[in-house]
């Protein structure tokens, strides 16, 4: 599962000052000074189960739940819609857990460079 590590190692730079900085939602968030190696590790850890336990069941999930519902209803677009409002639960989810794990980090102003 390297794809999920390096997905994961993604959301982390090392500054000029050599500070690990955590980005968790990539370029396009906000940065957190992460304090020491062992509370690097343990994000790193948990960015790494997420992805891996929530991206699989998040698509499986998505599209049952979009069939089932599309079927039920004779509808595609009640489908589409139980889509979407089960992707905005999951993006909901990872806010709370993001906001969990950075409210003792202190912000960043350095910027994540976006990927060409």
């Amino acid at each position: 599962m390297g794809y999920f590590n390096d997905l994961a190692d993604g959301c982390f730079k090392t500054s000029r000052d050599g500070k690990t900085l955590f980005y968790p939602w990539g370029w396009l968030g906000r940065g957190y000074v992460v304090p020491s190696a062992k509370i690097s590790e343990r994000l790193r850890r948990q960015m790494r189960v997420w992805m891996k336990v929530v991206f699989p069941l998040m698509l499986l999930t998505l599209t049952s739940v979009g069939t089932i519902a599309a079927n039920l209803t004779g509808s595609s677009s009640t489908g589409a819609i139980v889509v979407i409002v089960s992707g905005l639960l999951v993006l909901a989810t990872f806010t709370v857990w993001v906001n969990r794990r950075c409210r003792d980090l202190k912000e960043t102003n350095e910027v994540l460079i976006p990927p060409v």
